[in-house]
């Protein structure tokens, strides 16, 4: 004997279906607040970025400068200097005044070979 076949019970399925001009109409304002949204959240992470962008920049700037700090053991700041002219040589020595060390030596110039005469005031003698 030969079993029938059942008939089983219809099941859903998703399938396209036309919509109508108020859904599409819909579908067309959805759309367009979605879009405008869309691009109002591209233009807040654009400037969120730029400025997420200079204060890395910024960072790195620091990390730059500390970095070559520690490499060097030394960074640049501002020392008070002064010229020592040797006269039996003529050489002009800049010399650190923190540490008395001379940092460098040049020529004196023709100009800086050039001493002043002593002058006696006639009056007074």
């Amino acid at each position: 004997m030969r079993k029938s076949l059942a008939i089983k019970p219809s099941k859903e399925r998703e399938l396209p279906v036309p919509l109508t001009e108020e859904e599409l109409a819909a579908y067309r304002d959805v759309l367009a607040e979605a879009a405008i949204a869309e691009q109002e959240l591209l233009d807040t992470k654009a400037e969120i970025s730029k400025d997420y962008n200079e204060q890395i920049k910024a960072e790195r700037v620091v990390i730059a400068d500390k970095a070559s700090c520690i490499k060097s053991r030394s960074q640049q700041r501002w020392v008070e200097c002064e010229e020592h002219h040797d006269f039996k040589t003529f050489v002009v020595s800049i010399v650190r005044m923190d540490s008395g060390e001379i940092i460098s030596t040049r020529p004196m110039s023709e100009g800086e070979r050039q001493t002043p005469i002593p002058f006696e005031d006639s009056t007074t003698g």
